[in-house]
């Protein structure tokens, strides 16, 4: 293992267990010189594990520790939990289920529930499919944060002549599936395959997983889809809530950029195609592709 790795580590405990600290007190408890813990609370600062309090001067831990292992623990959650509705979602709609969670700019299939057709959709559990591509993952990647959806808009990759290979189009539906409350697929990863998905948000709000529908073009027509939405987020809802989400009546806000705010004139408004992860609020349901 790393030195500097297990001296972070260390660092990272001991401010977990300690009210704020100086670098002199941290080095002391640590054993190590003022430097080297000066210099790795500067790493650990800029990268918003730790914060200096304002009034005492010391050190101590932000939540984002905490929000990480929220995350993790909803994964290790979310397929237990979510097992029984998937086959629920299945049996009503007669069509394949699948349940997938965000890893880098891709979502991985965690499970899945076949419906009763006899012609279904193949995908395996592991399988990925990046985040603009399809319903599953749509839906997640617009509740993420602006630099990964700048960063996921500017080298998209057409697999079908269906595939949204443009910005432009790819910010308008993410705001449109933040708007109308569901994300459509109508054939962006594979020819002839569409779907519908909804988020899950774990307790923070946070979009943690999703689920979706799936199946051939021919049978689920754009009017299929959108019939079948309701069910879909409320399944979604049922998984966020089974992880202690609690939905609120609260109209949620899009959060401005920074750079529109200057260009913006006093008194005008603006609203922002790049939204914060959370949206800033809870919003009165659970957000459906």
């Amino acid at each position: 293992m790393s030195k500097t790795i297990a001296k972070a580590a260390g660092l990272i405990e001991t401010l977990a267990t300690t009210s704020p600290l100086g670098v002199s007190e941290l080095a002391r408890i640590l054993g190590l010189n003022k430097t080297t813990v000066h210099r790795m609370l500067n790493g650990l600062v800029k990268l918003g594990y730790v914060k200096q309090n304002g009034k005492a001067g010391g050190y101590e831990l932000t939540l984002k520790l905490w929000e990480i292992g929220t995350r993790v623990l909803a994964r290790r959650d979310v397929s237990g939990i979510a097992f029984g509705i998937l086959r629920e979602l299945a049996e009503r709609t007669s069509e394949t289920v699948h349940l997938a969670i965000p890893d880098g700019e891709d979502v991985v299939y965690i499970d899945k529930a076949d419906g009763a057709h006899p012609l279904r959709i193949f995908t395996p559990i592991g399988g990925r499919v990046p985040l603009y591509c399809g319903s599953t993952g749509k839906c997640i990647l617009a509740f993420q944060s602006a630099p990964l959806i700048e960063s996921i808009s500017r080298k998209l990759k057409a697999f079908t002549p269906r595939t949204i290979t443009s910005r432009t189009r790819l910010l308008r539906e993410l705001e449109a599936v933040r708007h109308q409350g569901y994300a459509l697929n109508l054939g962006e990863w594979r020819i002839g395959i569409s779907g519908v998905a909804a988020p899950i948000r774990d307790r923070t709000g946070a979009v943690v997983a999703s689920i979706g529908v799936s199946g051939p073009s021919n049978r689920l027509p754009i009017s299929a889809l959108r019939a079948i939405s309701s069910s879909v987020k409320e399944a979604a809802t049922r998984i966020s809530t089974e992880l202690g989400f609690i939905t609120l009546q609260i109209n949620p806000m899009a959060i401005v950029d920074k750079q529109d705010r200057k260009k913006a004139k006093p008194g005008s408004k603006i609203r922002s195609t790049l939204p914060n992860r959370r949206m800033g609020t809870r919003p009165i349901q659970t957000l459906a592709r």
